[in-house]
């Protein structure tokens, strides 16, 4: 990685602390207004100097739980399902223990009832830019799709696993490659009819001549990983029959000229 990629590679990381940091206290001063404001009969007790003193270990300690745990590797316009359920655990498994702690020190920093709202607005807050991202990326990457269709070449995945979705995003990031991902292709049948970032899972691999056709593929990219020599070597041979250019993206290598 070069020197300009770490640099922007830590800003992007740094964007969020800042962003979590003003969710964080955020989410405590909301909580307060919405007790006050729309709590009717409930009050809420909570000491405001305690609060700010407790800000300078709860903001400190939620940043590393957030890093140690992978949020701020997450990168956001591929953020998946997944990506944002561990937002939902990290924080409420955080609050919890902040509440534990107030119960068993009977700490007036706030009422532990409060901690549903704060753990609410604080998973809303985190959260919302990283789907903003996401979706304005995936609209993006729609958008260049619809674009390059005509001139892009006409591409598919073998795979549908971690590697594969690594192979869409390269095809979507580098345009150096001009390809069009049309599809997926994958052996688990549970997963045929599924979607990767807006791309469907077409098929299984005793489906591909009748995808080649129907979807006029131009091209394969292979992203299936410890698959068995003989399977692999018989899978090529059927794409090269087919007339295909044949790649394997992590290493750019044509294996039509392999095969020979």
């Amino acid at each position: 990685m070069s020197k300009k990629e770490k640099i922007m590679s830590f800003i992007k990381v740094y964007k969020y602390v800042i962003y979590d940091i003003a969710t964080i206290v955020a989410s405590y001063y909301l909580t307060i207004w919405v007790f006050r404001n729309m709590g009717g009969d409930i009050q809420l007790s909570y000491d405001h100097e305690m609060l700010w003193n407790a800000f300078l270990f709860i903001i400190p300690i939620k940043i590393l739980i957030n890093y140690f745990t992978g949020i701020y590797k997450i990168i956001s316009k591929y953020a998946s399902f997944e990506d944002f359920f561990r937002i939902v655990i990290v924080v409420t498994i955080a609050n919890t223990f902040i509440v534990f702690l107030i119960a068993v020190f009977s700490l007036p920093l706030m009422t532990e009832s409060a901690f549903i709202i704060i753990s609410l607005i604080e998973i809303t807050g985190m959260m919302l830019p990283r789907i903003i991202r996401r979706t304005t990326s995936l609209l993006t990457y729609q958008f260049r799709l619809k674009t390059y269709q005509q001139s892009g070449v006409r591409t598919l995945i073998i795979g549908a696993g971690s590697a594969g979705e690594m192979v869409l995003k390269e095809l979507y990031k580098n345009r150096k490659l001009n390809n069009v991902p049309v599809g997926f292709i994958d052996d688990n049948k549970e997963k045929v009819g599924r979607q990767i970032m807006g791309i469907t899972i077409l098929g299984t691999s005793n489906d591909i001549e009748m995808i080649v056709h129907k979807y006029d593929i131009k091209e394969v990219v292979l992203a299936i990983k410890d698959y068995p020599k003989v399977k692999f070597h018989d899978l090529v041979n059927r794409l090269i029959k087919l007339h295909l250019s044949v790649k394997k993206l992590n290493l750019i290598e044509n294996v039509n000229q392999n095969q020979n």
